[in-house]
């Protein structure tokens, strides 16, 4: 791109060397910003676990790895002579665990006792709930992801006050539901039936048991 300037007086003449200059610096002012970004981007890259359909944030310090694996079943079917073919496959949930820390090395330190006994208590919530999280990596995010388990440890090389731990994610798949009525029949009775077994079948519907009656052998006795 080429910057020009108005023909004005008291308006310095330019040459084309100065442009040119100006033209390599806004480049280069261009380039840097960008580089910036992405450098910004790279050493701040999103890893994260979110709660709910608010997206709150579970606060820890680092996210230290994710394993994570997806897989699906290859249906079968037997054929003559002993054989086999294949016919379908069918999608299985996603299983990831997340590794976190949380806490510094000192087990004392006030706002640390603070922030290990908060993940621990909302790790337990989420433990015996069906509130449905997301983890969120620079590349893509997983969600409809369930706590099934954690587990964690503390151990005095690497710090008594951090905590270590591993959380289990399931992927919840939902299903289409089918609700189904049963709605009574009223038949009219066939007059000309002489037994009751030549009536026609008639749907009730649901049918409760009736009460259960008290033996009267004790009564015998």
């Amino acid at each position: 791109m080429t910057m020009g300037f108005p023909n004005f007086p008291g308006v310095p003449a330019l040459s084309q060397s100065s442009l040119n200059s100006l033209n390599t610096a806004s480049a280069a002012l261009g380039a840097a910003s960008l580089i910036s970004t992405l450098f910004t981007k790279s050493i701040n890259p999103v890893w994260a676990i979110t709660i709910g359909s608010g997206n709150t944030p579970l606060i820890f310090d680092n996210f230290i790895s994710i394993d994570f694996k997806n897989d699906m079943n290859v249906a079968t079917y037997p054929i003559e002579q002993g054989g086999f073919n294949s016919y379908n496959k069918v999608n299985n949930p996603y299983y990831a665990v997340v590794k976190i820390s949380v806490g510094s090395g000192y087990a004392n330190e006030g706002l640390d006792v603070d922030s290990r006994n908060s993940i621990l208590s909302i790790l337990n919530s989420l433990l015996k709930s069906t509130v449905l999280c997301t983890i969120i990596t620079p590349e893509r995010s997983y969600s409809n992801a369930n706590l099934e388990a954690y587990n964690f440890r503390r151990e005095l090389r690497n710090g008594a006050g951090i905590i270590i731990a591993e959380l289990h994610f399931v992927e919840i798949l939902s299903a289409a539901t089918t609700v189904v009525t049963n709605t009574p029949t009223t038949v009219t009775p066939d007059p000309t039936a002489t037994v009751p077994s030549a009536q026609a079948s008639v749907n009730l519907g649901m049918i409760q048991l009736g009460s259960t009656y008290k033996s009267a052998i004790p009564n015998i006795l």
